[in-house]
């Protein structure tokens, strides 16, 4: 499952979690970033949706488990879709 990273502010009803700056440029974002509530199911080995499947980076443990918790609340209260990639 992929959770999408964009430079777009939220909308709506959309949830997403901010990516700290410093964060971001770690692993060489754009700034603003945020993680949206929305899971991507991919077939890696296939998937289209990557240009290169090299690491850029990781993020920080702290932020690692912030967006762990955000994602359960999201499936706990219905609050994403899932989108096929495959």
């Amino acid at each position: 499952m992929l959770y999408p990273i964009t430079s777009q502010a939220p909308t709506g009803k959309t949830r997403a979690l901010a990516i700290p700056q410093i964060e971001a440029r770690s692993v060489g974002l754009e700034i603003p970033a945020w993680i949206v509530s929305e899971q991507n199911e991919d077939y890696l080995p296939k998937s289209y949706s990557l240009i290169s499947r090299e690491p850029l980076g990781r993020f920080s443990k702290k932020l690692t488990q912030s967006i762990v918790i955000t994602a359960r609340a999201c499936l706990r209260e219905g609050g994403h879709r899932r989108i096929g990639r495959s």
